[in-house]
């Protein structure tokens, strides 16, 4: 038994087959602000999200002749909008990429100087701090197992991590002449 909702959508999507703008409009004003939430829980990116819903109406619009009425408009154009933004974020990567490999070679030299500067910062803290340092953010080993491998015990292992981590960003930021340097601390750090 259809529901009245889908024998509206249903009624909407003939008349649009039959070039009725307002039909379009009409499925637009019923599902948009719903396609536009479910967007943001696949990419929280507000503009990718709504190029992505708008780019789905044109479709719906210029490939209206062709479109079989869905069981359902709101599964249809869920699926539909989830497609486009997969599509539109691989294309923006690539985009990133191409962007990323030419400047690569300039950031190369950026990089090798702030991990210099960092480097020498670790080296000032204490022993025991570089270590734990060098085990959390160089070889990425977990709070459990630097706990295991120092026989520290797993608080006094994050509080002594939180007070080397601060001692960086304040010995950093206070000598820092590089602009990248202090984004490099709150992401890594």
């Amino acid at each position: 038994m259809s529901s009245p909702d889908s024998i509206s959508d249903n009624l909407l999507w003939q008349r649009l087959k039959e070039d009725d703008r307002e039909a379009l409009g009409g499925l637009y004003e019923k599902y948009a602000d719903h396609l536009l939430a479910y967007g943001l829980s696949i990419v929280y990116n507000r503009d990718i999200v709504r190029d992505a819903v708008q780019e789905l109406f044109l479709q719906v619009w210029s490939s209206r002749h062709r479109l079989t009425i869905p069981d359902s408009s709101r599964y249809y154009l869920m699926a539909s909008v989830r497609r486009l933004i997969l599509k539109i974020v691989k294309e923006e990567q690539v985009l990133a990429d191409e962007i990323e490999e030419r400047s690569e070679e300039q950031d190369f030299e950026h990089e090798e100087e702030i991990r210099r500067v960092v480097l020498n910062a670790v080296r000032t803290l204490p022993p025991r701090q570089q270590e734990i340092i060098f085990l959390k953010f160089y070889e990425k080993m977990s709070y459990e197992e630097i706990s295991a491998l120092t026989g520290l015990e797993y608080q006094i292992l994050r509080n002594t991590i939180c007070r080397a981590v601060k001692s960086l960003r304040l010995l950093l930021t206070a000598n820092a002449d590089l602009p990248a340097l202090t984004l490099f601390l709150f992401t890594f750090l």
